[in-house]
């Protein structure tokens, strides 16, 4: 009963209210510019990650972070595509010690109900140069082409790194991929870079390090072969990361419509 009343006031709710201009990207078979594409578009998912080896006082390390965003897709049921316009966030971060054999990760998420324990209010992504924020999480592109990135474990452990690039951003084949039907992505990346590490917790005491796949960003138009709803599957098949995207979204869906309890 709770579940009908909610939803029959959303209904009530997005029939009264404008729609929102969202404004969503059509995909473009374009060559991308790598500096002008870092930063945020108006994609349905799009994500920007860092991937790396560090030379650390305790021995070598491998990390890697990813910065999600992604709107709700304009086919979801129950119009929640007009009740929750803007994007929404969601991050990972993991630190792998081959030597010792463990390995350390910590997520962070826009989306309250979704996970109260890792949620956070400040997530943005800006439109006019790579600047993404997640909570205390952060990568950046400054104008001289120095990549900068905050990331931490659980509060802990806070790594902070300055990359800059020793090979020019590297576009894969034409810059896009993928067909109408199941969706196009862009892709590029700097593939090698210097880095200057450093960190506030006792197990990564980073002396040097270097990045060997990073600052890629990503902006996919996926396609839905039926409705986005409430225990429906979704069916999205953009590219090899596409589970990812995909189940995401789908539970973001799903936690957002369904209330506290029934």
């Amino acid at each position: 009963m709770k579940r009908l009343l909610l939803l029959g006031f959303a209904a009530l709710f997005v029939a009264c209210a404008p729609s929102p201009t969202r404004n969503l990207e059509p995909f473009v078979e374009r060559k991308p510019d790598p500096i002008l594409d870092q930063a945020a578009h108006r994609a349905p998912v799009e994500w920007w990650y860092l991937n790396g080896h560090l030379e650390t006082a305790s021995g070598p390390k491998s990390f890697a972070a990813a910065i999600f965003q992604a709107f709700i897709p304009d086919n979801a049921s129950y119009n929640l595509a007009q009740l929750f316009p803007g994007a929404f966030y969601f991050g990972h971060y993991s630190v792998l010690d081959a030597a010792n054999g463990t390995f350390q990760s910590s997520e962070l998420s826009s989306l309250p109900r979704a996970r109260p324990d890792i949620a956070v209010k400040d997530a943005s992504a800006s439109e006019e140069r790579m600047d993404v924020r997640l909570g205390a999480w952060r990568m950046t592109r400054e104008s001289d082409g120095v990549y900068t990135a905050r990331f931490d474990l659980k509060g802990k452990d806070r790594l902070e790194l300055r990359l800059r690039p020793t090979r020019p951003e590297a576009i894969h084949g034409p810059g896009w991929s993928g067909t109408k039907e199941t969706g196009r992505m862009y892709y590029y990346s700097a593939t090698r870079s210097r880095s200057v590490a450093r960190s506030t917790g006792k197990g990564l005491r980073v002396s040097r390090g270097w990045i060997i796949s990073g600052a890629a960003g990503m902006a996919m138009v996926p396609r839905a072969s039926r409705r986005v709803g409430i225990g429906s599957r979704c069916s999205w098949t953009t590219g090899a990361t596409s589970w990812c995207t995909a189940c995401a979204t789908k539970k973001a869906v799903s936690l957002i419509s369904s209330p506290a309890s029934s």
